[in-house]
Formats: structure tokens, sequence, C-alpha cells
């Protein structure tokens, strides 16, 4: 088995590079990515969950502040920034016009592998203060 540790620092290096093809190749078929706004299934839609966000957030940013290892599950502690410059679309339709407020959230994500895959990561962070942040409330 792969050390896990090196696969999840390679997921930040993807995610902070935006290279969101290469993101996707590190999750296994049937796997689901649950957050606070809802839940993605395969590596498609992680993908577009974080076009979206690399989309409105130009200098979205991620910052590793530990992660912890048991088994073949990964726990990070991280810390998220960026600044709402583009308009928000979810893959619902829904559109946010850009506020120019930035943001910073503490985050903590659960990834499970199956092998060397991510088969599912649960995030867990202050919604609520994301969105009074960015002035989405």
């Amino acid at each position: 088995m792969k050390d896990l540790g090196a696969v999840v620092e390679r997921w930040f290096g993807l995610l902070n590079a935006h290279d969101l093809a290469a993101l996707a190749e590190l999750y296994a078929a049937d796997c689901e990515y649950v957050r606070s706004n809802g839940t993605s299934h395969g590596p498609a839609e992680v993908a577009a969950y974080f076009a979206a966000i690399a989309d409105s957030f130009p200098d979205h940013a991620a910052r590793v502040e530990a992660i912890v290892i048991g088994g073949s599950a990964v726990t990070v502690e991280w810390t998220e920034t960026g600044t709402h410059t583009e308009d928000y679309r979810s893959g619902t339709g829904e559109v946010i016009v850009a506020t120019g407020k930035s943001f910073e959230v503490r985050i903590v994500d659960v990834i499970r592998f199956d092998g060397e895959l991510i088969s599912s990561q649960h995030e867990y962070f202050d919604r609520l203060d994301f969105l009074t942040q960015i002035g989405w409330l």
C-alpha cells in the first residue's frame, strides 16, 4: 500500500494547482464526498464541485495543518482561503454574484481509502462562519 499521507499531500497539491482532472484520478469510481452543502458521488462530481470553487475563488488555496493516519483512514486538519471575485455557479444552476469578500476557515476531513484510492471523504467546518465571511448571508 502506498503511503496514504503522501496521497493526501498530493491531493492538496493538486487542489492548490487547480488540476482537477488529476485530482479526480485519486478517487475510486464509487466514491462519495460528503459536506455540509451536499454529497458528490464519483470522481466527476467531485471534480465538478471543486471546479465551481476554483472558478468563483481564483485565489483559492489550502494549507495543511496536521495529518493523522490510522489504518486505511487519514484525518486532515487544514485551512482554506479565497476571495469571491467571480460569480458562483453551482451544479444545480444556482448563481451567486461575486461579493469581493475573502474568507479563511479551518476544516477537518476524514478520508478513507480502498487501496490507494479515496473511497469516502467527509468534511467538517463551520459553514455559517464561511457564509458570513463571504457575504452570502
